[in-house]
């Protein structure tokens, strides 16, 4: 979990936010608001902090305004809410140093981590299989 610590920026983000974020049933007022502040290169940061052993703090920011918070406890699951008050099961794992995140609820979602040198890559896939809408991005330690 250490190596995921730090502040990352987005550096590279490739796939379709806005059918991400509809692929998570999110509302289109939303879509409008989120999708252009989700995929603004150098502006969108990611600030990780351990908690202990097992807990991640991760705080994503956007040009100095913290956006959202999440607890990420590693190898449990946990009731937690969306922005919109929608309810949803995180699940946490961390296996050969990729760290994945299934969310489930409201929607069917996967996050997958991996940190090489000073680069953060990430996948967000929303749903499963042929359906699937995935995202991939990069992000720089700063």
């Amino acid at each position: 979990m250490e190596k995921f610590v730090g502040k990352w920026e987005l550096a590279e983000n490739a796939g379709d936010m806005r059918s991400y974020l509809r692929h998570l049933n999110t509302s289109e007022s939303d879509i409008e608001q989120f999708s252009s502040i989700l995929t603004d290169i150098g502006k969108l940061c990611q600030q990780a902090v351990l908690e202990g052993d097992d807990d991640l703090l991760v705080t994503v920011i956007h040009d100095g305004e913290v956006l959202d918070e999440d607890h990420l406890k590693l190898g449990t699951n946990f009731e937690a809410k969306t922005h919109d008050g929608r309810d949803i099961i995180y699940s946490t794992t961390i296996d050969g140093g990729v760290l994945t995140i299934i969310e489930s609820g409201a929607y069917e979602a996967t996050t997958i981590m991996e940190v090489e040198g000073d680069a953060l890559y990430s996948k967000l896939i929303a749903g499963k299989g042929d359906n699937s809408i995935v995202v991939e991005r990069k992000y720089i330690r700063v």
